[in-house]
């Protein structure tokens, strides 16, 4: 092909771009107004029918609360005839429509006649519709040990249970609106529960339905599904392992921001190319509740529209082409090489070798300008793929670290003339699973430290849940080994994941400086005495914490002196390695605890600690997560 018969088309290329670029730019801009207009009111009205939502789940939720706190008063009235409870609970249920089931579960052997078990039970039953009673509890169905008679036992306080399928009881889905009920010293000797179907908050919520292909899911506290389009997942499945098993980054963030109890719209993507968006909210009782609305729905009539405009303006630009070549075919033609060669660049082809030019004049310009753009999209692209990788690395460690990890300890330390305390947390990854407490109360200071089997995102998740166990239950003033009994025993059960915490708790009274321990398969901690003299503090063996239920703790106590140091610290600090695989020791740490001087600050020591660790492992990387704790009495 000659040169001089292909410039026609390249100045015809030039034309037609250039009006291309007018036409669909202005196209492209209206387009993304009415878009955005589109999505704005779309985001309004699914937030106005969410509010909707919570607003009446709520209300259901509250009218429960309301009805079984108002039966408080009748139980206490006639704990004399524990047969009139049988009366109480129908009452309870024929005058509120919400509830389907009420027991009134007394503690073991509080009748003598009734014998260890005794909760009347009333519900309707879901085949028949009828009311039934019975007295629920049995070796059968030990109801000691259920969570809608353990958390308002064990936290005194009314609570709403995580759903569950209530085998032996009403024989259906349901949660539990649970208030203990206590004598005049203040002993709870009984549970009055109102039991909501599952079924019936479901139907409420699936008839939200702002488009054909929209759904609405209800998750608990922990995250997990109680109402899904999927009737797969309800119960079987939190929103994170949902998540993870289709590899959905963006629902899991989602789910994140919803167990937060917090309040927003998030955008996702579904698969590879449909997109929602998610308009979340809270419940009152740490439930959330999301509406997911896809895009290509809301915007379908737009696309159409704008499927129409695009082939008119394709045949349009077509006829043009043709008209615009025939004019300027014959003064036109030195330039074909370039027609091609902007072809080949509107496809995506940024790396052609352009034709050479031997001319000073407006074709060696256009040469010019055209290697200048393609040099400075490549190094533009080069960029913002170098530029892109950091950013979403960074954001996911930032969030991730900060949002679930470091506020999860307590990270001020007071100035107390008793103590000097510091202590410190360096995950090995963007997040860990050790963890520590302390707090002080009257004359006693108490501190805690773990360490979580397993890594990452888990790991921090159980980390946490420990963490805030241990400062419930240790608030409640139980000795040492009753707190690590009720730890293990609330992590233990239900432990389908099987992870497990080491851990060792401490109580010094800091008027006669008496420090009473219990360690649970944790490190053995040191003792620095005002001397300088440092040992470790073996402790009577104890099982990790969340193995398995109903082991009996052993607490033990030693007298300190005043000027004693104390330095807890997870198997990270020992189990330090350098490039020969040499961990650090236990007799490096004690030798360093020896020579370091007495007068230091806690802070000053464990900040002297880590620099000696770092030193020992160079450049090695960091291979476990590192907490210590410093008490200078």
């Amino acid at each position: 092909m000659k040169k001089s018969r292909s410039i026609s088309d390249r100045m015809s290329l030039r034309l037609l771009s250039a009006t291309m670029l007018l036409f669909f730019g202005c196209t492209a801009a209206m387009g993304l107004i009415a878009r955005n207009s589109i999505l704005k009111s779309s985001y309004e009205n699914t937030q106005n029918l969410l509010e909707k939502l919570v607003s009446d789940i709520e209300g259901i939720l509250s009218e429960t609360e309301t009805a079984a706190e108002n039966m408080v008063w009748l139980a206490k009235e006639h704990t004399d005839d524990p047969d009139y409870m049988f009366h109480i609970t129908r009452e309870f249920i024929d005058h509120n429509e919400n509830i389907i089931g009420s027991t009134i579960a007394f503690e073991p052997n509080y009748f003598k006649n009734k014998g260890e078990y005794y909760a009347p039970y009333s519900y309707v039953n879901y085949d028949t519709g009828e009311m039934d009673s019975f007295q629920m509890g049995s070796n059968d169905y030990d109801y000691f040990t259920m969570e809608w008679y353990q958390l308002p036992l064990l936290l005194k306080q009314n609570i709403w249970c995580e759903p569950y399928f209530d085998e032996g009881g009403g024989n259906q889905m349901m949660t539990t609106y649970s208030i203990p009920l206590e004598d005049n010293y203040g002993h709870v000797f009984a549970v009055l529960t109102a039991d909501i179907s599952l079924m019936n908050l479901t139907s409420i919520i699936e008839n939200i339905r702002p488009y054909p292909d929209s759904y609405t899911v209800l998750i608990g506290r922990s995250g997990s599904y109680i109402s899904h389009p999927d009737p797969r997942l309800v119960l079987n499945q939190t929103i994170f392992t949902h998540a993870k098993q289709i590899e959905n980054n963006d629902l899991y963030a989602t789910g994140l921001k919803m167990v937060n109890h917090e309040s927003g719209i998030s955008r996702l993507k579904m698969g590879k190319r449909d997109t929602y968006f998610a308009v979340y909210g809270a419940l009152t009782n740490g439930w959330s509740v999301g509406l997911f609305c896809p895009d290509k729905e809301i915007l379908e009539d737009l696309m159409k529209m704008s499927n129409t405009i695009t082939l008119v303006a394709i045949i349009g630009m077509i006829i043009l082409f043709l008209i615009t070549r025939r004019i300027i075919r014959r003064n036109t033609q030195p330039i074909t090489e370039f027609a091609y060669t902007a072809l080949n660049i509107a496809k995506g082809n940024f790396n052609v070798d352009l034709p050479e030019v031997t001319t000073n004049d407006e074709i060696k310009q256009l040469h010019d300008a055209l290697q200048y753009m393609l040099t400075s999209v490549n190094s533009y692209i080069h960029e913002l793929k170098t530029t892109t990788a950091s950013k979403e690395k960074y954001e996911s460690e930032l969030y991730i670290a900060s949002a679930i990890q470091k506020q999860m300890v307590p990270n001020e330390f007071p100035a107390e003339s008793e103590y000097d305390l510091f202590a410190t947390l360096q995950p090995a990854k963007e997040v860990g699973g050790d963890l520590y407490d302390f707090f002080r109360k009257g004359d006693y200071l108490y501190f805690a430290i773990g360490d979580v089997s397993g890594k990452s995102v888990p790991a921090a998740l159980y980390m946490a849940i420990t963490r805030a166990i241990y400062r419930i239950i240790s608030n409640l003033g139980y000795p040492l080994n009753e707190t690590m009994i009720r730890i293990n025993d609330s992590i233990s059960r239900g432990n389908t994941s099987n992870m497990f915490v080491t851990m060792f708790t401490g109580r010094i009274n800091l008027k006669t400086l008496e420090m009473t321990f219990c360690n649970g398969g944790h490190n053995p901690i040191v003792l620095i005495d005002p001397d300088g003299k440092a040992e470790l503090l073996h402790a009577k063996p104890n099982i990790a914490v969340g193995l398995f239920g109903g082991f009996d703790y052993v607490e033990e106590s030693v007298q300190l002196k005043k000027g004693t140091r104390l330095l807890v610290y997870t198997d990270g600090v020992s189990e330090a390695e350098n490039s020969a695989n040499e961990q650090y020791g236990e007799e490096r740490l004690l030798a360093f605890c020896s020579k370091e001087p007495v007068s230091d600050t806690s802070q000053v020591f464990i900040d002297n600690l880590l620099k000696d660790v770092r030193k020992f492992t160079a450049d090695n990387e960091q291979n476990d997560d590192i907490t210590v704790i410093s008490v200078l009495l």
